[in-house]
């Protein structure tokens, strides 16, 4: 940054009321160096703070989106074994089943469908 030397001045003439001339001039200096480097200072971190945000908000996106996907497939899937085992598992079938194949086939559905509620939530999350 290369230095800033500001001034801010004010003059005020004191004038002769018969004559109409200038008598004295009364005048003031200030040095507003540090105010100008405090705007400049303030401008930079909002600059790198909109930055910082734009860069989280990709990073956020990017990362939503990369979860997102693979849900959807598992999400997918899951309505896939639930419908098949529920058919499979149907007591009106005319396929006969026996006790331990139905208990086997009851817990695999009941595995899916905790499975498809968590993925529901995590994706529930990541939206």
């Amino acid at each position: 940054m290369h230095a800033i030397n500001r001034r801010q001045g004010h003059a005020f003439p004191e004038v002769n009321e018969d004559t109409n001339e200038i008598e004295n001039i009364i005048g003031s200096f200030t040095d507003i160096t540090p105010t100008k480097k405090a705007e400049l200072l303030q401008q930079k971190r909002s600059e790198d703070a909109i930055a910082a945000k734009k860069l989280q908000e990709a990073f956020v996106d990017i990362t939503s989106h990369e979860l997102r996907n693979p849900m959807a497939v598992v999400l997918l899937e899951c309505e896939s074994i639930i419908n098949s085992l529920a058919n499979n598992g149907d007591i009106n079938s005319p396929l006969p089943i026996d006790a331990l194949k139905h208990d086997a086939l009851a817990s695999t559905l009941d595995a899916a469908k905790t499975i498809m509620h968590c993925v529901t939530h995590q994706r529930r999350i990541v939206e």
